[in-house]
């Protein structure tokens, strides 16, 4: 992949390439950059660290300088051969989450397809906040999220809680034995009685601490024999000398199914796992559900395209919406279909994700349109518990065949969303172009410009891959075709859009060492505010002449 800086005129640097430490295949397929530019992954399905094209991604740091610091491999703890880990990837805002894409894993059925989602992590006891973070609950202020009654009340600590048995007042004592202090007494502390019982009791210093907050109370069967009242997280030993931990990690449902249970003393820790696995509830065989895939800015949000389901007729395709939940499990919460979906539309074969997870846009690139298969893309409307409504129906401009809704992109608040049709015919036959469109707060939408390459010709494909920024000033626009380098060595342009929503264009990017049947610009990222940019160029030779490389520029 190859990263570049973009500045505000929309001119471009590029900064970095980027290839894979271990000669991975087919390195940028897919990548991603997030929001704030500091992060990005790249895809490479074709890679055989877990058998025959199971899949891998890479993960970046970019510095504001342009440096790049390798942040590591990821693979897919279940991965096997023809996974295709890496078919698609997408970073949160800040990059703490990333969403992969793995088309030919099992999921539901064999060869199903999943995503792998690296969400958030609250432990329990914590929830997640709107803006991401984890928060502390307070059980003790939810009468049913705590267990305290009778003479116990209800302590809330950083991510749990403990019952404190209380001592009850001077007036109950003279029938009761209790103790009334703690004294330090060398290697042991001393329990002190109250004046009406004659004998004392020594407890070791190294199980103070679990006889703290009223420990030591009468037992109401027998006047003068004491027991030990342990705290939460110890029980009495078996010969009820002293309090001991309790191991809750041997209770099966101590922790969520996603979490793993470690036992500590006097508690316990459900650590979340770190990586979840998507799957469509109702997955088929070759749906290649995870080809596509668009996550929000908080993370908490995701949408994953299966363009081979069969829901509406063969290969109809369909679209998924999953919500994080303040445990920290990805719940599905509505599918997505097209109103008039029909045999070989290919909807889900593109989606995209607004940043604060409110509009979605699911391209069908063979869907009716203006003519016959010219394509289509669907606007929905997410709300905030995830079910989401139908908007509108976006038909192609162009004519049969042109691919429209091969590629998608919407911006932050959803206002703004580019469309790519890579088959069309403006500049030559299958030269590509890309459709600008303005979302009203209602998901009406209205085309405000078309782009095409300045110096496009026949069989560049322009479109075949797009991004628009988080704030929806700046396009980036694949064209794997294109041939000023070496025939199909491929390139990408830059476009500044207006308040109004037309558009100019301001930069073409291509790899300082180009070369034939590279494909540059096969997958396009920018970041929030269009100044970072990274495309990939899954063909294109690394030091070692291993296919796959990105690149990294300045706009």
């Amino acid at each position: 992949a190859y990263v570049y800086k973009i500045a505000a005129s929309g001119s471009a640097v590029q900064k970095a390439k980027l290839t894979a430490f271990d000669g991975s295949d087919d390195f940028g397929w897919s990548v991603s950059v997030s929001a704030d530019g500091r992060k990005t992954v790249v895809g490479a399905y074709a890679d055989d660290g877990r058998g025959s094209d199971s899949g891998g991604a890479y993960a970046f740091r970019l510095a504001d300088d342009g440096s790049v610091m390798h942040g590591g491999k990821l693979t897919a703890v279940d991965g096997s051969s023809n996974d295709r880990f890496g078919s698609a990837a997408s970073l949160s805002g800040n990059g703490s989450v990333v969403l992969i894409g793995a088309s030919g894993a099992d999921g539901m059925q064999p060869a199903s397809g999943a995503a792998y989602l690296s969400a958030p992590r609250c432990d329990v006891g914590f929830s997640l906040a709107a803006n991401g973070s984890c928060v502390d609950i307070d059980e003790c202020s939810q009468p049913a999220s705590h267990s305290c009654g009778g003479s116990s009340h209800c302590v809330n600590v950083p991510g749990r809680y403990f019952c404190a048995e209380c001592l009850p007042p001077d007036s109950a004592l003279t029938d009761m034995p209790f103790v009334s202090n703690v004294i330090s007494s060398g290697s042991d502390s001393l329990v002190a009685l109250n004046s009406k019982v004659s004998h004392t009791s020594l407890v070791s210093a190294a199980n103070r601490s679990k006889h703290e907050a009223c420990a030591w109370t009468a037992h109401p069967a027998a006047l003068g024999a004491l027991r030990i009242q342990c705290q939460a997280g110890y029980r009495r030993s078996d010969h009820n000398s002293e309090c001991v931990d309790i191991d809750e990690c041997l209770v099966p449902s101590a922790c969520p199914v996603h979490a793993t249970c470690k036992n500590t003393e006097g508690s316990y820790m459900c650590i979340r796992n770190a990586v979840m696995k998507l799957t469509a509830s109702d997955g088929a065989g070759g749906d290649r559900f995870g080809d596509s895939l668009s996550v929000s800015d908080d993370g908490l949000t995701a949408l994953v395209g299966a363009h081979l389901d069969d829901d509406l007729g063969s290969e109809s395709g369909s679209a998924y919406v999953y919500k994080v939940t303040p445990g920290g499990m990805a719940v599905q919460t509505a599918k997505l279909t097209a109103a008039d979906g029909a045999a070989s539309d290919y909807f889900g074969s593109a989606v995209s994700l607004s940043g604060d997870g409110t509009t979605a846009i699911v391209g069908a690139y063979g869907g009716n349109g203006r003519s016959t298969s010219s394509g289509s893309a669907f606007i929905y409307k997410i709300a905030s518990d995830g079910s989401a409504v139908q908007a509108v129906k976006l038909s192609s401009p162009s004519c049969a065949n042109a691919n429209f809704g091969m590629s998608v992109s919407v911006s932050r608040n959803g206002s703004t969303a580019i469309i790519g049709a890579y088959y069309d015919d403006p500049r030559g036959w299958q030269s590509g172009s890309a459709y600008v469109y303005r979302i009203a707060s209602d998901g009406s939408a209205a085309q405000t410009a078309k782009l095409t390459a300045s110096d496009g010709t026949s069989s560049d494909y322009f479109g075949r891959a797009l991004s628009l920024s988080g704030d929806g000033s700046t396009a980036v626009i694949g064209a794997t075709g294109e041939d000023a380098r070496a025939t199909d060595a491929g390139s990408a342009y830059v476009y500044k859009i207006a308040a109004d929503g037309s558009a100019s264009q301001t930069a073409k990017l291509t790899a300082a060492d180009g070369s034939g049947s590279a494909y540059f610009g096969r997958a396009v990222s920018v970041s929030g505010d269009g100044g970072i940019a990274v495309v990939g160029a899954y063909q294109g030779k690394d030091q070692c002449g291993t296919p796959g490389s990105a690149y990294v520029y300045k706009i």
